[in-house]
């Protein structure tokens, strides 16, 4: 739990950070080369556990095809959703919504009908406290942000979700499939690295950067990528994927926290108790999971 925990404030941080760089590149420029720097350091770290590698992704093709494909529809959509709406907003949709898509993922594989009812309980708790949430955004942004922009962030932020809790499940799968940490990292940003690349040479932008922008976007790759995907997929090893991704769900909580670093952030009372709210769901589950012994 405490290496999930630990990767939600990396995520919170580093999703601010996003941010404010979203407003300066393009977004599909800060995903290519993102992912790429991650890519070309995760497989230098591990060159020497590359020969097993190949061989399980022969055996498990279509389930490092399933977190590929779920990583790129993941993050190509909260980068884009950025542009749009602030991060806590995201980080409620995304990590709220994917408790739920895994639950519904991991239906068939509870053996115990009280822990079901548990996640159930605490995923429908998690939902209506989006809803909520949702509705207090729009009140408090509607004049400074179109109808538009708002309901495309919304719903680019719970796609996303539904591409996390895909993930989430999809690495649990690998990991049961003799899969280690540093063979799903390695393998997971393929996808996302491709699709990037064709859609900016389709569109035909510019790759070239400054010198200051690739060290950000090194920073960030560190930061929102290869750290805390190490200490996540090292969490999903040790607990259900369902109990990481509600753990995780306190990133909207802790990126509310960090966007006091932006000179641009006030803080909205109707939005804060819904942080709130959702926090205290969190810890409550921590409590219940305790006494249940999960």
């Amino acid at each position: 739990m405490y290496l999930v925990f630990l990767s939600c404030i990396l995520l919170s941080f580093s999703t601010v950070y996003a941010h404010t760089l979203v407003q300066q590149m393009d977004p599909l420029i800060i995903v290519f080369y993102t992912f790429s720097i991650a890519f070309i350091l995760v497989n230098l770290i591990y060159i020497n556990k590359t020969k097993d590698l190949y061989v399980n992704i022969k055996t498990n093709f279509k389930y490092v095809l399933l977190i590929n494909i779920s990583t790129a529809i993941d993050w190509l959509l909260i980068f884009i959703a950025l542009k749009f709406i602030n991060a806590s907003l995201i980080n409620c949709f995304v990590f709220g919504v994917a408790p739920i898509t895994t639950l519904m993922l991991s239906f068939g594989k509870y053996n115990s009908s009280k822990i079901f009812i548990k996640d159930f309980i605490i995923c429908m708790l998690v939902m209506f406290i989006l809803i909520g949430l949702s509705m207090a955004y729009y009140k408090n942004h509607i004049q400074s942000t179109s109808n538009f922009d708002l309901f495309l962030g919304v719903i680019l932020s719970v796609a996303s979700g539904v591409a996390t809790g895909v993930t989430a499940y999809g690495s649990r799968l690998l990991y049961e499939k003799k899969f280690t940490t540093s063979m799903v990292v390695k393998s997971r940003y393929v996808v996302i690295i491709l699709l990037t690349l064709t859609i900016i040479l389709l569109k035909s932008i510019s790759i070239e950067i400054s010198l200051t922008k690739l060290l950000s976007l090194s920073l960030l790759s560190f930061l929102f990528i290869i750290i805390p995907a190490f200490l996540l997929q090292k969490g999903l090893e040790k607990i259900l994927p369902v109990l990481a991704v509600v753990i995780s769900s306190s990133i909207p909580v802790l990126t509310y926290l960090f966007q006091f670093i932006e000179p641009s952030f006030i803080i909205k009372i109707n939005e804060l108790i819904y942080v709130i709210m959702l926090s205290i769901v969190i810890g409550s589950t921590g409590i219940i999971n305790k006494i249940m012994k999960v």
